[in-house]
């Protein structure tokens, strides 16, 4: 995309042609029926094209996890998407276009600044879901124990028997598993590291029923909307 292009997308976003929670590119969905996560395919890359055929296809596409669930209170949703941080003149310009899904308009224009709730520097993908969202995701440990060749696939190494029997190596092997899905889900954080984190997390809202947030991560910024009866 030019330069050009993307400075229009960009003044699209900042004149309220294109709506960020529109916009972004889905990667995980969680709701009492299970996780929902993109079909087999390119990772989400965030560009205005790619997404732009996403939203027309998630609601067909998307797929339940057979590896992970999810566990939340109530009947509750949370959405996970990213968008590259190119179209957006800062961090704090993004916030302030994705606040319009929770402040009214007068109270937008009296300032640009969105003011966190809490901002945490760094934390790994699942413990944002349980400290922000009280919402746990973990691997589906009945699935994967009936299927030890797609541990030893996903794992990259064998996998015994004896292995899925024994309480401690269990423990290992899940959080091993749960790993290996974020990292295909969304990658890994540089090409020299294996871990999952999100940097810069700003809870932005909550009202008991609704939170907002929003995260960085390499090129991308990331929303999380929740909503729970």
């Amino acid at each position: 995309m030019s330069l050009q292009a993307t400075n229009d997308i960009k003044l699209q976003f900042e004149s309220g042609k294109l709506k960020l929670i529109k916009e972004v590119q889905f990667i995980i969905q969680m709701d009492c029926s299970g996780v929902y996560t993109r079909p087999q395919g390119p990772a989400p890359n965030g560009e205005i094209q790619s997404i732009q055929v996403d939203k027309k296809q998630w609601g067909k596409a998307r797929q339940l996890s057979e590896k992970l669930k999810g566990h939340g209170y109530g009947d509750y949703e949370l959405s996970i998407g990213i968008i590259s941080n190119k179209y957006f003149e800062s961090r704090d310009k993004f916030d302030y276009l994705y606040s319009d899904m929770w402040l009214e308009k007068s109270e937008r224009e009296s300032s640009e600044i969105i003011k966190p709730l809490k901002v945490i520097k760094e934390i790994s993908f699942e413990k944002a879901l349980l400290e922000i969202f009280k919402v746990t995701l973990s691997c589906n440990m009945d699935y994967f124990s009936q299927h030890r060749h797609i541990v030893e696939q996903d794992l990259e190494r064998r996998v015994t028997e004896e292995d899925l029997e024994d309480g401690k190596l269990m423990n290992e092997l899940q959080a091993d598993l749960l790993h290996c899905q974020l990292v295909k889900l969304i990658g890994p954080d540089d090409q020299d590291s294996d871990s999952v984190t999100l940097k810069d997390f700003r809870k932005l809202y909550s009202d008991g029923n609704f939170v907002y947030a929003s995260a960085q991560r390499g090129e991308y910024f990331y929303i999380f909307y929740f909503v729970t009866s």
